[in-house]
């Protein structure tokens, strides 16, 4: 067996002479516009790679541009794996790329893709999913978890569903809004703690981190960038058999060796390189009222009644135009104004114009601002930021993933299968929490 690291969370897995590509985001910025690839990606050939794994929606790990770029001829030839979920939006829209096949992976089960090739796919929480690649022969094994977040016994039920793993990669800082000016939501302390349960639950032979090679590349969030988790940061906490890969790194199950002062050596001079955008164009307030009408209209007919009278309101400083922005989703009512200093300092949420128009001009705008941290929220100190979460915050995620699907009786039948499927993760998820064994961040 034969790893390739490709970049950010993407690694390239070669076994039985097939060889699997996980989440290339190979080109662009993502997320608004606010993540960047810390280093340069460092693909195979297209023509090599006979399945592309994608864990899920985040464009960080499904990257449109990074599929565009494929030859159409390899794309001919490519056969795309995919968890099967609730929603059928993602195989839909490979497809649509020029893709001839795409395999919705059962869930928590063995699958062949050869004689003497089998993966295991999960799903976790609304969307997230981990890969594991066995060899059937050598008995080594692969498990992917990048951004999947999961409480010990979760990680306990994986273990006993897959068995030994030969090498783990697993994300090692945080990826969304962790605090104001510091990091007060302690998101790279939790991520630590979740890297070393993983090392003690899984005791994989090595251990690869991985899923957290960006930057936050603009004006308004690179406040978060001395906040992360650095290679030199985890180095420094002695891990057992914790190494670290660069781009075109490459790890084989015969010599089984890393580079790894030497990728850290590398990072090391890319974190120095820092390339920070400005703050985004204004957009016009017409603009954000008629998105913000749009997301309100989509609440009103989605959420149930009762649940929609308990949202409450909420503001939002744009600070670019020095105007407030005030919601009331219950009443479906929103308005935008001048405010004095008060009214001003008195809004929850500061924002530019360009997010707060992102955030309600699509179904995946808020799950998008939480995780490019382009924003603050001055309610935190009052009551933390996971006891603070604003409901509609709450449902608009939920609408966004589609896992509540009823629509008619195919759509009703996929939905029950993803949640049946999930049953044991949700047991121990839950169960997990009762008995004090870690909770999910995310």
């Amino acid at each position: 067996m034969r790893v390739r690291f490709v970049g950010h969370a993407s690694i390239a897995i070669e076994c039985q002479n097939q060889v699997i590509l996980c989440d290339p985001w190979l080109v662009g910025k993502v997320f608004n516009n606010s993540w960047a690839l810390l280093s340069p990606p460092s693909p195979p050939a297209f023509s090599t790679v006979d399945y592309i794994w994608i864990s899920h929606e985040h464009p960080d790990h499904l990257s449109f541009p990074s599929l565009k770029s494929i030859p159409d001829s390899d794309k001919s030839q490519i056969k795309v794996l995919y968890q099967r979920h609730a929603s059928p939006r993602v195989v839909d829209s490979i497809l649509k790329l020029g893709f001839s096949h795409v395999i919705e992976l059962p869930q928590y089960r063995w699958f062949r893709l050869g004689r003497d090739l089998e993966i295991f796919c999960g799903s976790v929480w609304l969307m997230d999913s981990f890969l594991a690649v066995r060899d059937r022969v050598s008995k080594e094994c692969v498990l992917n978890l990048n951004d999947c977040v999961l409480n010990i016994d979760q990680l306990r039920y994986i273990k006993r569903r897959i068995g030994d793993v030969s090498l783990l990669f697993t994300q090692f800082s945080f990826a969304q809004w962790v605090g104001n000016d510091r990091d007060e939501d302690h998101g790279a302390e939790r991520k630590i703690e979740q890297l070393t349960h993983q090392i003690e639950i899984f005791k994989p032979a090595f251990t690869v981190p991985t899923a957290s090679f960006v930057y936050f590349c603009n004006q308004e969030n690179c406040r978060m960038n001395p906040w992360m988790n650095t290679p030199d940061s985890i180095a420094r906490l002695k891990l057992k058999g914790v190494n670290f890969m660069y781009p075109g790194d490459e790890w084989d199950s015969d010599t089984r060796s890393f580079e790894d002062m030497r990728a850290r050596e590398r990072y090391r001079a890319d974190y120095a390189n820092l390339k920070i955008d400005p703050t985004p164009d204004p957009v016009d307030i017409s603009q954000i009222s008629q998105a913000v009408e749009k997301r309100l209209q989509e609440i009103k007919s989605k959420v149930p009644k009762l649940s929609l009278k308990r949202l409450p309101p909420f503001a939002i400083y744009i600070h670019d135009l020095e105007k407030v922005l005030e919601v009331d989703p219950a009443r479906g009512n929103y308005r935008i104004f001048e405010g004095n200093a008060q009214q001003r300092q008195a809004a929850r949420y500061v924002m530019c114009s360009q997010v707060a128009w992102f955030t309600f001009a699509f179904p995946w705008g808020l799950n998008t601002a939480l995780s490019s941290g382009m924003f603050r929220d001055r309610q935190f100190a009052k009551k933390g930021w996971k006891n603070g979460w604003n409901p509609f915050f709450k449902w608009q995620i939920r609408l966004s993933t589609e896992v509540f699907r009823f629509g008619n009786i195919g759509e009703s039948f996929r939905t029950i299968n993803f949640w049946w499927r999930k049953k044991g993760e949700k047991f121990f998820q839950y169960t997990g929490t009762l008995r004090g064994h870690g909770v999910a961040d995310e």
